[in-house]
């Protein structure tokens, strides 16, 4: 029983009818690729039990090998090449007329392809549709193209390593410091910037060694920077509070706001941009789309399941 060993048998000649026989002492000399021409991977090899085909191998969307026939035996997947070939179905992501196949999957394919030649020796690779006497599109107008590509990574000497990912890296603020992230107040001008802010804001980065290291956006624009001096934290949010960034549903206006949700009442879904005071009858600002709409309080909203 042959099979590589990067391949799981998967209903291993068996899957209810007998759809191969022997090479008749035929040499192997070619990889014949196929797509599955369905998304459904699971189905094969079962759907052989009631065609006259198979496939020595199939390889998933998530780049999963199966073994479904041995090497040595003959399995029908192109007519008078049989004999002399191994078959490779690669299961698609998508329908007709594109018949996509995943980069995963070509990915397992080319290995694949290595490791057999690594016990076979050099191999011709060559699809479905390239097979003397088959009137087929097979391997399909998304495999098809990447012959050549799938040709030199096999026969290529060289392997890949993959890049190291690299760590990132946050700069910390200082003992005392407002982390990125924090809903703050600015009190004074930055530095650096001719805009005071003198409003409640986020702080969306710490620039190590900037003279206003703090940067400062609302409404999702960066408007200004700062030091740890000219700002102070949001008052502490009581127990029963629902975070900023939450999403919620609100089933009344506030009677403070200044610009209606939509609609009028009930019902509507929105995202906690900012706890402003839990002093103030509305102390939730709302946003919609990106843009503030408007306020409400704790007893208005819940949150979104």
């Amino acid at each position: 029983m042959v099979y590589s060993n990067l391949a799981t048998p998967y209903q291993f000649q068996n899957w209810g009818a007998v759809r191969w026989n022997s090479r008749g002492g035929t040499a192997i000399t070619t990889i014949v690729i196929h797509h599955m021409a369905t998304t459904n991977y699971d189905s094969v090899p079962g759907v052989w039990k009631n065609r006259e085909a198979s496939a020595h191998y199939g390889i998933g969307p998530n780049g999963e090998i199966r073994a479904y026939v041995d090497e040595d035996n003959r399995a029908w997947h192109c007519g008078n090449g049989n004999s002399y070939s191994i078959g490779i179905e690669n299961c698609n992501i998508s329908g007709a007329p594109d018949w996509k196949v995943s980069d995963a999957t070509v990915d397992s394919l080319v290995k694949l392809i290595k490791e057999i030649q690594s016990r076979r020796g050099k191999l011709n690779i060559i699809a479905h549709c390239d097979v003397p006497d088959n009137a087929t599109a097979c391997c399909g107008p998304c495999l098809y193209p990447r012959l050549e590509e799938i040709k030199q990574r096999v026969n290529s000497s060289e392997i890949k390593e993959p890049e190291p990912v690299k760590p990132k890296v946050e700069a910390v603020p200082p003992t005392g410091g407002i982390g990125v992230g924090t809903n703050v107040y600015a009190t004074v001008p930055s530095l650096t910037s001719s805009r005071s802010p003198n409003s409640t804001f986020w702080i969306t980065n710490y620039i190590e060694g900037a003279l206003s290291p703090y940067e400062l956006s609302r409404d999702g624009k960066v408007v200004a920077y700062t030091t740890r001096d000219y700002i102070q934290r949001v008052n502490k949010l009581p127990a029963n509070v629902i975070k900023d960034g939450s999403n919620v549903i609100v089933n009344k206006l506030s009677d403070s706001c200044d610009k209606a949700p939509d609609k009028s009442t009930g019902y509507q879904t929105f995202w906690i941009a900012q706890y402003v005071d839990g002093n103030k009858k509305s102390a939730y600002r709302l946003v919609k789309n990106g843009i503030t709409v408007g306020y409400t309080d704790r007893d208005n909203i819940q949150l979104v399941k």
